[in-house]
């Protein structure tokens, strides 16, 4: 047992799968830049909590970085989701 997830994997296996089948390309491209920007927006709080939780933690980062961080990923994220919500897909 290597303590793989094994069933969640093959789950995201076969949705990603399935989607590359039966998807446009186009649409998989706006799919993989928005799971992408949410990606950047959720590892950028979680350096702001770390920061605010561990202050003497081994690597340090000015705390306006996390936090322009998640708000500039956060914009491009509203406006890639507001971009495809405007074109009805």
């Amino acid at each position: 047992n290597t303590g793989t997830p094994l069933r969640a994997t093959l789950l995201v296996g076969y949705c990603a799968m399935m989607s590359a089948v039966l998807l446009p390309v186009a649409t998989l491209a706006e799919m993989a830049a928005s799971v992408l920007l949410a990606v950047f927006v959720l590892i950028n709080l979680t350096l702001l909590r770390l920061q605010i939780q561990t202050p003497a933690a081994p690597f340090r980062v000015p705390r306006v970085v996390p936090i322009l961080g998640a708000v500039l990923s956060g914009l491009a994220l509203a406006a890639a989701l507001w971009d495809t919500l405007g074109r009805g897909i």
